[in-house]
């Protein structure tokens, strides 16, 4: 034996897991003895739901390659992908999913919370998602511009004021806008000629759709 397929169960909760098993030695008494999948979602769920009442050995393979495309046929006969009762994740070769670039579905969307339920994101990961957030304009350092009819204010917190919305005023002097000509003639980013112009991303936008359109 060199691979093995096999299907997981609570059958009262109507949850299901099909996989496939290959590596050096592996045989299928191990299943639920030493071996109980390699699926985070199954993990998730075995420990607040305690132990499945199915275990089962669905066919077994001398083939590793043949095994896999059984799965992969199996999975996408099941459309596991798109029903909240099976905890299959995806479907092999098929990062994402069988049905990506399709809408994703409240049963996919379920599927993804429980994969990171309680997940603490590790420090790196924060350190670089909040340089990401700097580059797309959303850091605390410069806040965000927001305004009424008569005024406008930079907020931090991400809370925004009642009778505000966010953005700048649209009216800007004539100075200001032939300095973001100037500066946009020069291929300077955004965010620099916000900083130094003292006016918002969108007034930013509204100009150099002007420049196109004339």
């Amino acid at each position: 034996m060199k691979a093995y397929t096999y299907l997981i169960g609570w059958s009262k909760l109507n949850k299901w897991y099909y996989g496939v098993r290959y590596a050096k030695g592996c045989d299928s008494s191990e299943l639920w003895i030493s071996y109980f999948t390699s699926s985070k979602f199954v993990k998730t769920f075995r420990r607040e739901n305690g132990e499945p009442d199915v275990i089962e050995i669905r066919k077994i393979f001398e083939d590793v390659k043949y095994a896999q495309r059984y799965e992969k046929r199996v999975l996408q006969f099941l459309k596991v992908t798109s029903s909240i009762k099976w905890l299959n994740e995806g479907v092999s070769g098929y990062p994402g999913g069988w049905n990506r670039g399709h809408p994703t579905s409240e049963d996919t969307k379920q599927k993804i919370a429980l994969r990171h339920k309680n997940k603490k994101r590790p420090d790196w990961v924060r350190e670089k998602l909040k340089i990401g957030a700097e580059k797309r304009n959303m850091s605390i350092k410069h806040g965000r511009w927001a305004c009424n009819e008569i005024e406008e204010i930079q907020i931090y917190d991400n809370k925004l004021p009642s009778g505000f919305k966010y953005g700048r005023l649209i009216g800007i002097g004539s100075d200001k806008k032939n300095q973001v000509i100037e500066m946009l003639d020069k291929g300077i980013i955004y965010q620099t000629i916000c900083d130094s112009v003292g006016v918002g991303m969108g007034t930013v936008s509204r100009i150099k759709k002007e420049l196109y359109s004339s």
